[in-house]
């Protein structure tokens, strides 16, 4: 027979899947190339082509060639890359719930609702680890010896930029985040921090925040707090700025290197006052008339309970509060309201009692290993090794000896027969930001087949239709 097309098609006959085995139907392959088999948690093999659904608890094989583009009921989405065994464990979005495991291969994937719902309730299990994947894109890959030769083709990578200013050292009730396009996320212990991001706490809830200067900012219950501006490189720290904004609520803050040479560089924003520092622990409250400054009312500063304005305590060093009525440096033990935006600040003779029996720890009080937050460390090899890398949101890594935090264009590395230590890479690697399988996820499925043939020195796989 004549070949017309240098792809040819073989059309089989498929399993028949008895309704005992079926009852969950939890999404389909939207797009596949090559063989892929799903076999069913009774035994039942059938190949899987575009199209055709899949089932809670079937265990996924592509071939040496082939890869599978998955869209589950959620609206996750999946590119199972070549030589890939993966299960759907466990997957209920009604109970925004889901397990999933790779014993070998990649994916790259972009979470639907139940992550979005549920910051614990998507999890990855690969070896010794259990990830839980908080509303993300992200790669994953479990290497052996091919993986060695695959980096060797990829071009060289610069580090990437350092995205993540902070992280969420300590966090107690619901915090949530949410960044300059809008999007909002549930916050956990780790969650990464960025410019732009708003931070809001609940009711009974405080979060500690860690920043890369090592300054840190304890944020109290039922407080609006966001990161206006924020540079900080290690080998640069004269050259950091940081613009914080206290919108409503109370905080607490402890400053770090940023500002410790130039003072200017350093600033806290209130809808009243401009805050600036000398080197500083303080503590601000916002409420009332502060968060909104229009209003005329003028509480008795007298009666010393918590009342409208912005009220600013220091317990180290010193700071300047600024208004468009006048300029007071407050230094250690002093305390001062700010009625509302068109008074001066005034001083107070001892800390009101929301201030001197604060519930939220203060900074200097807690004990965060910064430079563990914020390590970063060289690609050594990827000889049997675990590697993620996130495009989007936040993962959490957990294994025996502890767990590992990654945000946006942070990756990390598993050697799983050496040291087994769990590392955060000082950049993505190229075998997972340049894998062209994984670009297939959300783009023109024809468009990358084509590309992908590129890398071969064959054809594909027959492909199943």
């Amino acid at each position: 027979m004549k070949i017309l097309h240098r792809y040819f098609m073989v059309v089989v006959v498929l399993f028949t899947v008895s309704s005992a085995y079926a009852e969950t139907d939890i999404g389909k392959a939207v797009f596949a190339r090559g063989i892929t088999t799903a076999e069913s948690v009774a035994g039942v093999v059938r190949v899987l082509s575009e199209g055709q659904v899949v089932f809670e608890g079937d265990t996924l094989t592509t071939g040496e060639k082939s890869f599978v583009v998955l869209e589950l009921s959620d609206g996750t989405r999946m590119s199972l890359r070549p030589n890939t065994t993966f299960q759907l464990e466990n997957f209920k979005p009604e109970n925004n719930k889901a397990d999933v495991r790779l014993y070998t291969g990649g994916f790259r994937a972009k979470t639907g609702t139940i992550s979005k719902v549920n910051p614990d309730g998507f999890k990855l299990h690969a070896n010794n680890t259990t990830t839980s994947i908080r509303d993300a894109e992200f790669d994953v890959r479990l290497c052996k010896e091919e993986c060695e030769e695959e980096a060797a083709k990829h071009r060289i990578q610069q580090e990437t930029s350092k995205l993540v200013m902070g992280r969420v050292a300590e966090v107690q009730g619901l915090l949530t985040i949410t960044n300059t396009q809008q999007y909002s996320r549930l916050a956990v212990k780790g969650a990464p921090l960025y410019e732009g991001d708003t931070i809001v706490s609940g009711e009974e809830a405080y979060a500690v925040l860690a920043f890369r200067d090592k300054g840190v900012v304890t944020i109290q219950e039922k407080t609006t707090f966001k990161i206006e501006a924020l540079k900080f490189e290690e080998s640069q720290p004269t050259e950091g700025n940081a613009v914080f904004e206290l919108i409503q609520g109370g905080l607490r803050a402890l400053t770090g290197a940023i500002g410790e040479k130039d003072k200017e560089d350093y600033q806290m924003n209130t809808p009243v006052a401009t805050i600036g520092i000398r080197g500083t622990g303080f503590d601000l409250i916002c409420v009332e008339n502060c968060v909104n400054p229009n209003s005329k009312k003028i509480t008795d500063i007298g009666a010393l309970g918590i009342g409208d304005g912005l009220y600013a305590n220091v317990w180290e060093g010193a700071i300047v509060i600024e208004t468009a009525a006048g300029k007071l440096i407050l230094e250690k033990g002093g305390v001062v309201i700010v009625p509302n935006n068109e008074s001066e600040p005034k001083t107070l003779p001892k800390l009101p009692p929301f201030l001197d029996d604060n519930p939220a720890p203060r900074p200097d009080k807690i004990t965060i290993d910064h430079d563990n937050l914020f390590a970063a460390f060289p690609i050594k090899h990827y000889r049997f090794g675990l590697f993620f890398a996130v495009y989007k949101g936040h993962l959490t890594i957990v294994q025996d000896e502890g767990y590992l935090d990654l945000g946006i264009d942070e990756a990390s590395g598993y050697d799983i027969n050496q040291s087994g230590d769990l590392l955060r890479l000082e950049r993505v690697p190229p075998l997972l930001k340049d894998d062209p399988y994984f670009k297939v996820i959300d783009t023109s499925f024809w468009g990358n087949y084509d590309s992908l043939d590129e890398n071969f020195d064959d054809f594909f796989e027959c492909t199943i239709q």
